[in-house]
């Protein structure tokens, strides 16, 4: 049996470092709420200089 949180990732196309943690369906007000996250400490490429650095404009949920 497929997981939720599994086939969320293959349609939505979700690749690592991002994962999907949590799904919510809501059948009554038509709604499906995905949740996904990536490992704390990740690098990621610059838009402007593509230089690996750290993540720092971040909040919580």
């Amino acid at each position: 049996m497929v997981e939720d949180t599994d086939l969320c990732r293959h349609v939505l196309s979700i690749v690592e470092p991002w994962t999907v943690v949590r799904v919510e369906m809501n059948i009554a007000d038509r709604r499906v709420d995905v949740w996904v996250a990536h490992p704390d400490g990740t690098n990621w490429p610059c838009p402007e200089c593509c230089q690996t650095l750290s993540l720092f404009d971040n909040e919580e949920e």
